[in-house]
């Protein structure tokens, strides 16, 4: 071989190996901004994804654990390291190009905000433990089993009750009539007759007790009386306005505060906090106002707490 044709093959080679490079590099961008389009496997999509944002790792394995057609939710891990990186990602295709919306690696965790992800119409289970950006009020709402739960989540909507009880039925128990209060409930057959109590006492926010109906089974001897589970009060008569501003007013003591109307009677339901729960329901008869409480504390049977006051509330009527 001559010099002249060594020269033209050497040169030859060296264009070659530069075109390589280019068409390498041009297909590879370190902009962790810029899509990957792909039509058909969003896995592999999303690696190249996180392939051309970090490259040099041997390992990038990819779990998507939810997707459609246009978002995707999962975990990545860069490997070789110590310790391999990773976090969760979130990516949505917009007009054919796959794009990360979220990447827990460059984060630092894996808790995305909800306005971040708002934008790209994420199906909800997809983003459910996303982060608010706004703190929700503390409230709390009363649940069928006795516990309370607070606001939470993008919209502070109230979490889930742990359980959901049916009415009690009520259809065997005994009813306890009372002419001379004028004032009539059911209460279960099993337990004792309530018993009526002259109370000429003071509650703590001044109210003044006329008497008191001890309801349901005795639990202890406490100081000062016996504990029941449920109590009837009459009390001074109260100003239907003027309780439910102060009771509104009242948010350290006070939660989950509800108008009803109990068989024509309107009422003011609400949860005093503290150790346990009490629920306590004022209602409002034409001459005589009521105070129905129930402390879950002193009730046996916490399971049905909260059913059994429904219950004994429900019924509960004012007579001529």
């Amino acid at each position: 071989m001559t010099n002249e044709k060594a020269k033209l093959i050497k040169q030859f080679l060296v264009g070659i190996f530069f075109v390589g490079l280019v068409f390498v590099f041009s297909g590879c961008s370190l902009n962790s901004k810029k899509p990957v389009q792909n039509n058909t496997d969003s896995d592999a999509a999303i690696k190249q994804l996180f392939i051309a944002k970090y490259p040099g790792y041997g390992n990038y394995g990819i779990i998507v654990q939810k997707a459609d057609a246009t978002h995707a939710r999962g975990t990545i891990t860069l490997c070789p390291g110590d310790p391999c990186r990773g976090g969760l990602f979130l990516a949505v295709k917009k007009n054919n190009l796959w794009q990360l919306v979220f990447d827990g690696i460059e984060n630092g965790d894996s808790n995305f905000s909800c306005n971040l992800v708002a934008p790209y119409d994420f199906p909800g289970d997809m983003i459910s433990d996303c982060v608010s950006d706004k703190a929700c009020t503390q409230e709390a709402k009363l649940c069928p089993d006795g516990s309370s739960v607070s606001r939470q989540g993008p919209n502070c909507e109230f979490a889930p009750c742990p359980n959901i009880d049916q009415p009690l039925d009520t259809s065997t128990w005994s009813t306890y009539n009372n002419s001379q209060l004028r004032i009539e409930f059911k209460y279960p057959d099993n337990w004792p007759q309530p018993k009526v109590v002259n109370d000429k006492g003071q509650a703590t926010d001044g109210t003044k007790l006329i008497w008191r109906i001890n309801i349901g089974q005795l639990v202890e001897k406490c100081e000062g009386g016996d504990c029941y589970p449920y109590y009837l009060y009459g009390i001074s008569t109260k100003n239907y306005t003027s309780t439910l501003d102060n009771l509104r007013k009242n948010k350290d003591a006070v939660a989950n505060i509800v108008e009803k109307k109990v068989n024509g009677n309107s009422a003011i339901l609400y949860i005093e906090k503290g150790m346990g729960t009490t629920q306590v329901a004022i209602i409002f008869g034409a001459k005589q106002t009521f105070e129905f409480v129930g402390d879950s504390g002193s009730n046996p049977n916490n399971d049905t707490f909260s059913s059994e006051f429904d219950a004994i509330l429900s019924s509960f009527k004012t007579i001529k």
